[in-house]
């Protein structure tokens, strides 16, 4: 009696498969889960230019720092508690501009919090970013730089 040969994949090569693909998934989980934070705080990074704008003509008009508050000489209103792409909230106060944005870092327990504070020397204004973000991987790679308004 001859044995016919079946075609296929046995058990056990599926099963190999299997392992492949969620040990190539858990490695690669990480890495796009980092993605999707920065490319939330790169776009809520984006929507502030009006902000520093609006800011800088009023710094630029007004000797005191002090004036430049949100909701006054064109600064857009301070908002809290929604979450308009990707930030919970703005506060300008003084010429710096407080950001909450809706990134949750779990190792933190916290929002990445984002500050805009303008220095103006002569008729240039530098805008230093800072973050709260601790380096952890250093989700937000803005943090470190400078930006001229002239």
């Amino acid at each position: 009696m001859k044995l016919k040969k079946t075609k296929g994949f046995s058990i056990i090569e599926l099963l190999i498969v299997l392992l492949i693909i969620s040990i190539l998934a858990l490695i690669a989980n990480p890495y796009y889960e980092k993605y999707i934070q920065n490319s939330k705080v790169n776009s809520s990074l984006t929507g502030l230019n009006f902000y520093r704008t609006s800011i800088a003509v009023c710094l630029q008009t007004k000797i005191d720092y002090k004036v430049c508050n949100g909701g006054k000489y064109s600064i857009p209103k301070n908002f809290y508690n929604e979450d308009i792409k990707g930030i919970k909230s703005i506060e300008t106060k003084e010429s710096i501009v407080n950001v909450v944005t809706s990134v949750f870092l779990p190792d933190l327990n916290d929002f990445i919090k984002i500050k805009y504070k303008p220095i103006k020397k002569n008729s240039v204004i530098k805008w230093e970013i800072s973050c709260n973000d601790y380096n952890i991987g250093t989700i937000i790679d803005n943090c470190s730089k400078q930006y001229e308004t002239k």
